[in-house]
């Protein structure tokens, strides 16, 4: 069953008091995200409804960063997030961020959690609650973001306990912060009380502890997250599933604006709103401040992020790590800031030197981050690329040279050839892998792969997007043109093929590797 199928379901079925369905038999942890995939069938039917869902939702995060940066800080930071979230959303991709796939949302939702718990941090009170509801989406759509979640909202609540001239707000600021979580959590709560061992909660919790599905080690997660940081991440439009397929990504000049932002936070201390100055901060221009902010919330939940990946189970897959990419492009612009604005700083200072500042002048407070991201040039150049399930150089030869041999005596073929898949069973987590690896094998060789729908092996008909989702956008196609080489990786016994499709390989799994009629 497919995860469009399952939301569909889901929002079908009446109210939800749960999440979206699991492959790994339970169900994320609450109903907030098919709740609001419920209205859009008022206005749009089938899968457009829920396109146009995400899409909304999307808008609404945008929205949402871009009006707390504008209350909490001023004018300045409000548009300089507001490109930035553009930014993001142009050079991810905008099939990503209007996908309604759950693990979707937190490619747009993990960055207004940064820059919301940013502003609660510097004593924005709404935005405590803001930052618990928001987490409280991510939580309840996707159960991986847990980990990210819950470790910002923990920094964010060491760092307002810290801000002592703060403290009078304080319990003004938890409490809101609490009665959001109340509000948004009874009903899973509930449910957890009313069924006890036959609760969902329970039952994530047995599947973390007692699953057969082994953990997915602290090492793949630790490679996930600094691949996030290579030289064309996800976010700059690569394929963020596997590196053996080639996709050439945004052109780097997108992030052109990123400079003209910095430039319109160079010197600014402080908002029309009056909220942007914190008490105790000293003479450290808000730019600076923001910038510092966000690096350090980002980097928590990167940690984070990767801790709970590595003691996940299976292997890394794509929507395990959309937040860790996320994260990365956080960590990265707001690096930059920092350094930029930073640097601008010392450089306006030491030119005129009566109002030298010894604390701008002074490269010392710029050392961790820069050496910081020096480990992690280094580290993200030399781990390496996540692979799908045996991706040898040699693992998939028989096959591919099978496919080469077809193209090349087939008539009429002008060297494309387009993958689909089809079990009359349904494909399972390992072929998908196979699947993908073999792909990734016909890719490096030089053969000019395409992903195409999943099919019905009776009627021919499409029954999903299948592989595509694991491609990046350029090498889908709806259907096989004229002279295109159609195969199809069968998973079923060669007895229950259809007449025309002639067997050519079988991949090591035993999954058939068929040419049928395009």
């Amino acid at each position: 069953m497919g995860d469009w199928a399952a939301l569909d379901l889901d929002v079908r079925s009446g109210l939800a008091v749960l999440g979206s369905y699991s492959q790994y038999g339970f169900r994320h942890p609450g109903p907030l995200y098919i709740w609001w995939m419920n209205w859009p069938r008022f206005v749009a039917n089938g899968s457009s409804a829920y396109v146009f869902g995400a899409t909304v939702l999307s808008a609404t995060f945008v929205c949402a960063g871009v009006w707390v940066a504008w209350r909490s800080w001023g004018r300045r930071i409000g548009i300089v997030v507001a490109t930035c979230f553009i930014l993001l959303v142009s050079t991810t991709g905008w099939g990503y961020v209007t996908s309604p796939w759950n693990p979707m949302v937190g490619v747009l939702g993990v960055p207004l959690l940064v820059v919301v718990a940013a502003a609660a941090w510097d004593g924005d009170v709404l935005a405590s609650a803001v930052s618990v509801a928001v987490a409280s989406l991510l939580v309840q759509s996707h159960v991986g973001n847990a980990g990210v979640c819950l470790a910002i909202l923990v920094a964010l609540a060491v760092g307002q306990w810290r801000r002592v001239e703060a403290r009078p707000d304080l319990l003004k600021a938890w409490g809101t912060a609490a009665g959001t979580a109340v509000v948004l959590w009874m009903v899973p709560g509930l449910q957890q009380l009313t069924s006890g061992r036959d609760g969902n909660m329970w039952r994530i919790v047995q599947f973390s502890r007692n699953s057969t599905i082994p953990r997915t080690g602290l090492g793949d997660a630790l490679q996930a997250g600094m691949r996030a940081f290579r030289p064309r991440p996800a976010w700059l439009g690569a394929s963020n599933v596997y590196e053996g397929v080639t996709d050439h990504g945004r052109p780097l000049w997108l992030l052109a604006p990123v400079a003209v932002a910095i430039l319109m936070l160079w010197g600014h201390r402080g908002g029309s709103s009056g909220r942007a100055t914190v008490v105790g901060e000293g003479d450290e221009p808000t730019g600076e401040r923001v910038a510092r902010r966000l690096l350090g919330i980002a980097t928590v939940g990167w940690a984070a992020a990767i801790v709970m990946l590595g003691l996940g189970r299976g292997p890394v897959r794509v929507y395990y790590a959309v937040h860790i990419e996320s994260l990365a492009a956080v960590i990265c612009v707001s690096s930059l800031s920092y350094l930029a604005l930073r640097g601008l700083r010392a450089w306006r200072d030491r030119r005129d030197s009566s109002t030298l500042d010894p604390k701008s002048s002074s490269i010392g407070g710029l050392l961790p981050v820069v050496a910081l991201a020096g480990v992690v040039a280094f580290a993200s150049l030399t781990t390496r690329s996540l692979q799908p399930q045996h991706e040898g150089s040699d693992y998939f030869l028989e096959s591919v040279d099978a496919v080469k041999t077809s193209v090349a005596t087939s008539s009429g073929s002008d060297g494309r050839v387009v993958i689909s898949q089809a079990s009359p069973e349904g494909v399972s987590n390992e072929e998908f892998s196979f699947a993908m690896g073999f792909i990734a094998a016909l890719n490096r060789s030089g053969v000019n792969v395409a992903a195409g729908h999943d099919i019905d092996s009776e009627s021919g008909d499409s029954t999903g997007s299948g592989l595509q989702l694991a491609v990046p956008p350029s090498l889908w196609v709806d259907a096989p043109r004229a002279g295109d080489l159609a195969v199809a990786l069968f998973s079923g016994k060669e007895s229950e093929l259809p007449e025309a499709w002639q067997v050519i390989s079988s991949l090591p799994n035993g999954t058939l590797v068929a040419v049928r009629p395009g």
